[in-house]
């Protein structure tokens, strides 16, 4: 998988550092979390990148090294209008892919992938476009998360060669 910076929403975020507690938390606003922006509507309304064209993307994540308790938690690329950096992702945002209820102190070395649909769903069930900022928006069950679980997550189109390199490789 080759992928740019941009789509890489949460890279080594320290799940037992930035979740205290149960319920829903934007990883877009923590450290090594980050949200991508599609940019601003054109004067004809149409938003400037569009999610795909034409190919399937995955919604993927990784969970590195173990927690030491903690209850499930649901991992959401979501999409909104208002900006992570002030409105923040939450459960008004638009649920494009899930990974459905991970147990966190068993999920070390878990992988997996979603592919992603043209349209999401509205906390109402209701079908919805992609909206201008993506990020993720982890759901929290149980019990809080503690230990040293690490998440790698985003979005590729390609999710048969996941490896990741260092930070500035030239490749020719």
């Amino acid at each position: 998988m080759i992928t740019d910076a941009q789509l890489w929403l949460a890279d080594s975020v320290a799940l037992g550092t930035v979740i205290t507690g149960t319920g829903d938390e934007d990883l877009s606003q923590v450290t090594n979390g980050h949200s991508y922006d599609r940019g601003p509507l054109h004067a004809d309304n149409l938003t400037i990148a569009s999610m795909g064209e034409g190919e399937t993307l995955y919604f993927f994540w990784m969970i590195r090294t173990g927690a030491t308790a903690g209850g499930t938690i649901n991992l959401k690329l979501v999409s909104d209008e208002g900006d992570p950096a002030s409105a923040g992702l939450d459960s008004n945002s638009i649920v494009h892919a899930q990974s459905g209820a991970l147990a966190i102190a068993t999920a070390a070395g878990t992988f997996g992938f979603e592919p992603l649909a043209p349209r999401g769903i509205t906390a109402a069930g209701v079908p919805a476009e992609w909206k201008r900022y993506i990020g993720i928006l982890a759901t929290v069950a149980t019990a809080d998360v503690t230990g040293t679980a690490t998440l790698h997550a985003g979005i590729t189109a390609d999710v048969q060669y996941i490896k990741q390199y260092a930070s500035g490789l030239n490749f020719v």
